[in-house]
């Protein structure tokens, strides 16, 4: 029954429910659109942040690329260079050797007529001044029988035998190159010999011989290798400035020691930048060079640009050329990207504020359409609540009814059960007083009855029949109606519980084994009590109808950080798997009718779900007690301590 106060409580609400549909639909629909275009604003900055991060990766891939590629290509060049230096420095050699043999074949030829002796005088004194390879390259000549007619480096060999000089290998180096020559006419010849300007250090030599047969002499030239490879490597340091790509890029070359030797700023060439730092304090220098060691990478750092003097960042792609002592290096500023970003910046921020603009204007237009729709809308459901509200009140009604059956039902079925214990409760001692009756009646129509058995008779029925008054007081306590929350011990609870069904537990022979952490409480101690019992009863019945021998119940009570946690489990081999997820829906039962009618777990559910804000879990399980196994149904009930703990 709904009294005053709550009908106007509901008037209230529903007339709060009308205004809501009412007027939330167009004040819904003016924060979805301005909401959408909150959305698209940030989906438009997000798309440009994606094009700027997609701009920066392809710019990024571009210039590494870009600046690896040119790098490598100056490298593979240079591999190439030193892999044929030998095949150039012959080639160069032979081509040299050739023109002086032509020069002294035409000295011959236009002055043989003046005898011998004046061609070779004037062979030795055109060839002698003669020089190739800026100016270090020369030529020398041999007798057939190993007399040096020119050296013009080395003079006071000239017109001696030097069969007896021997290289730094310990060979005779002149008298290997007649030995060589008697079998062919031209041929080329290495050999280790000391430089003029450091006499300690020997190094390899390459050189051509060819024969004079007129003359009976051979003419040569020898040429040492790191003065041709230097040769080249001044070839390439002036070419790689040359280089330009992309908009600012450009190729430079660094020793291991930290001198310039290539670079399109002239004022870098042959400065020495090992300690230099960039604005953050960094060696940038001494990491490509450590870099460049261990093979090739990116490495990035601050550098003046090349038009201008700020410095920027820059990323470069080091390669070393270990055998040179040098690497070669090339690099990117991102001032072209930051100029990039803020060009496409620009760009999108004009589109999206128009975008916005047309946008707004079409969001306010369709705000207003929609507001109108929804008021319309609002109204028609309006009318069709109305319509609908005495329906759902019906609907309200027939369930309050059904709960109040369903309660009235398990009330009842308790209030059967309870009849049950108190029969078995009260067998015992009743025939124990009537005993005790009969035994005065009988003593007193003999004459027998003295003051000791007086005393004796009057004290059993006493004591029994106080028994009989604490076991009404403990049913009157379990079927109080009172729903208010008391504070109570939660072991005597359940101790009281167990006094209430002990005599049927007892007649049917079941042990009960109790491990409870006591905790006082704050809570509806009958409802607590209730389902113990309905939980109880089941262990029973399920004991009974699998025809168990040892029949055990565990209660354990225990608790944890956040719940109070109450476990009662039976050995009656657990609940069919097909079933165990629908016993706790009302009037759901595998029992005969008269043994109940299928809403204490039910019941159980609804008392811990709704009024204890807990929870029930039931589950088949196997555990061992006294070095047996058994299996059996686990109920366990989890309490928050919020809701049992009073509040101040």
């Amino acid at each position: 029954m709904i009294h005053n106060g709550e009908h106007m409580q509901f008037k209230k609400d529903e007339e709060k429910l009308l205004k809501f549909l009412k007027f939330s639909p167009p004040v819904f629909t003016i924060f979805f659109s301005f909401l959408v275009i909150a959305l698209i604003y940030i989906v438009n900055t997000y798309s440009f942040q994606q094009e700027i991060k997609k701009l920066r990766i392809d710019f990024i891939n571009t210039n590494k690329n870009m600046v690896k590629n040119e790098v490598e290509r100056v490298h593979s060049f240079i591999t190439h260079q030193k892999a044929q230096t030998q095949t150039l420095l012959q080639q160069n050699i032979k081509e040299n050797v050739n023109i002086a043999h032509n020069i002294i074949k035409q000295i011959y030829k236009q002055n043989k007529h003046l005898g011998e002796d004046v061609v070779k005088q004037l062979v030795k004194e055109t060839l002698r001044d003669i020089r190739f390879n800026d100016g270090i390259g020369y030529f020398f000549i041999l007798s057939h029988n190993t007399k040096m007619i020119l050296h013009p480096i080395m003079p006071k060999l000239e017109d001696q035998s030097v069969s007896k000089i021997k290289d730094t290998n310990n060979k005779y180096l002149f008298q290997h190159m007649c030995d060589l020559m008697r079998t062919t006419n031209e041929s080329y010849f290495q050999w280790y010999w000391y430089k003029p300007n450091n006499p300690n250090q020997e190094e390899k030599k390459v050189g051509f011989l060819k024969n004079i047969p007129e003359l009976n002499w051979y003419i040569g030239s020898g040429y040492y290798m790191d003065d041709f490879e230097k040769n080249i490597q001044k070839n390439l340091f002036e070419y790689t400035p040359t280089i330009h790509f992309g908009n600012q890029g450009f190729i430079f070359i660094i020793g291991y020691n930290g001198v310039v030797l290539s670079h399109p700023n002239h004022a870098l060439i042959g400065r020495n930048l090992y300690n230099i730092k960039d604005k953050h304090g960094k060696h940038f220098v001494q990491d490509m060079i450590k870099l460049a060691k261990n093979g090739e990478g990116f490495i990035t750092h601050y550098a003046p640009g090349f038009s201008n003097n700020k410095e920027s960042h820059k990323t470069s792609f080091v390669k070393g050329v270990n055998d040179w002592d040098f690497f070669i290096a090339a690099g990117y500023y991102d001032d072209e990207l930051n100029e990039k970003i803020a060009q496409k910046k620009a760009i999108l921020d004009e589109a999206n504020d128009e975008y916005i603009f047309n946008l707004l204007v079409i969001s306010v237009t369709i705000t207003l359409i929609l507001t109108a729709i929804a008021i319309y809308i609002s109204k028609i459901v309006q009318n069709r609540f109305f319509k609908y509200k005495n329906k759902i009140a019906k609907e309200i009604k027939k369930n309050q009814e059904k709960d109040v059956l369903l309660a009235q039902q398990s009330k009842m079925a308790a209030m059967g059960e309870m009849i049950g214990n108190i029969a078995h409760q009260w067998r015992q001692p009743l025939s124990t007083i009537t005993t005790a009756a009969s035994g005065i009646s009988l003593k007193h129509e003999f004459n027998d009855l003295n003051d000791k058995d007086f005393v004796n008779f009057t004290r059993i029925i006493d004591e029994n029949a106080r028994y009989l008054s604490e076991t009404i007081d403990d049913f009157k306590e379990f079927f109080n109606p009172n729903k208010v929350k008391v504070q109570f011990d939660i072991e005597d609870a359940i101790n009281r519980t167990l006094n209430i069904v002990s005599a049927q537990f007892t007649s049917h022979k079941i042990h009960i084994i109790k491990n409870i952490e006591n905790r006082n409480i704050y809570c509806l101690e009958n409802e607590i009590m209730q389902i113990i019992i309905n939980i109880l009863n089941n262990a029973r019945d399920a004991l009974d109808d699998n025809n168990i021998k040892n029949k055990l119940i565990f209660i354990d009570v225990y608790t944890t950080q956040k719940s109070l946690h109450i476990d009662i489990t039976d050995n009656a081999l657990g609940i069919n798997e097909d079933i165990i997820e629908r016993i706790f829906e009302p009037y759901f039962t595998t029992k005969f009718k008269s043994k109940g009618i299928g809403i204490g777990l039910y019941m159980c559910y609804e008392i811990i779900t709704k009024h204890l804000k807990g929870h029930i879990h039931v589950e088949n399980v196997e555990f061992e007690h006294e070095s047996s196994i058994y299996k059996g149904a686990k109920f366990s009930i989890s309490i928050p301590l919020k809701e049992i703990e009073q509040k101040d």
